[in-house]
């Protein structure tokens, strides 16, 4: 075989060896940033599991009552969580409650918690107070609830102790309270939690929810050292 050919067959080597090398480093990079591995995402949620109350609900919202906040793990088995089950009831009925949805926390490109927002499927009120089975939710699966686009939550650490974050745009639809749009800021933090949603109409004026105060949840339980801590899972929160 000549210099030459020698060459080529060289070449045409390097050449192969690119492509298939480039997928690889793109699976890993991919692979590096699996949520569930991540101290953020892991840590973000230990924050949002627990208790909450709130004693002042702010005036001119559409639910002026005094509320209890409760959120639990769910599905400790999967690779692609946390995943939280959040459930939101007055503190004279828990027993009904008035919001329910699921949430799952992902790791963004550029170290921010994105957390996503999953409605339940059918009548949500047939999983009312699943936070007190051993293992809630289990008979249920993310592909068959409903990710709410357009809600997801971008958090960003600010400091040691506090993630802020909010949606974007007006992707996010109001099943409440039939509203254009709604928008989300949230603060979460080991002693507890705000959260500002507000229902705007098609010419951006506010519709329901306070110009400019959150509601306030304080904590009630103590934070989990673990989403698998024991304590999480036999339900502290009864």
């Amino acid at each position: 075989m000549s210099f030459l050919h020698e060459r080529q067959r060289m070449a045409l080597f390097a050449v192969v060896m690119l492509a298939v090398m480039v997928p690889i480093g793109c699976v890993v990079q991919m692979k590096r940033l699996a949520p569930y591995e991540q101290p953020q995402t892991t840590r973000a949620a230990r924050w949002m599991v627990g208790k909450f109350s709130t004693l002042i609900v702010p005036e001119n919202d559409p639910s002026e009552y005094d509320i209890q906040r409760v959120v639990v793990p769910i599905w400790l088995d999967r690779k692609d969580g946390p995943w939280l089950y959040v459930e939101e009831a007055p503190l004279d009925q828990t027993f009904d409650p008035t919001r329910q949805l699921v949430l799952n926390l992902r790791l963004g490109y550029h170290g921010e918690v994105m957390c996503e927002m999953y409605a339940l499927p059918g009548d949500p009120f047939e999983y009312a107070n699943a936070w007190l089975e051993p293992d809630p939710l289990s008979g249920l699966t993310p592909q068959r609830c409903h990710r709410r686009p357009g809600c997801t939550i971008e958090l960003s650490l600010q400091g040691q102790d506090v993630y802020l974050g909010s949606t974007t745009g007006r992707g996010c639809e109001d099943p409440y309270f039939g509203s254009a749009y709604i928008t989300i800021h949230q603060q979460i933090g080991v002693v507890g939690m705000t959260r500002w949603v507000r229902g705007f109409q098609d010419d951006d004026s506010l519709m329901w929810g306070t110009p400019d105060r959150p509601i306030v949840f304080r904590r009630v339980t103590a934070v989990p050292e673990s989403l698998q801590d024991p304590l999480v899972i036999a339900h502290q929160y009864r």
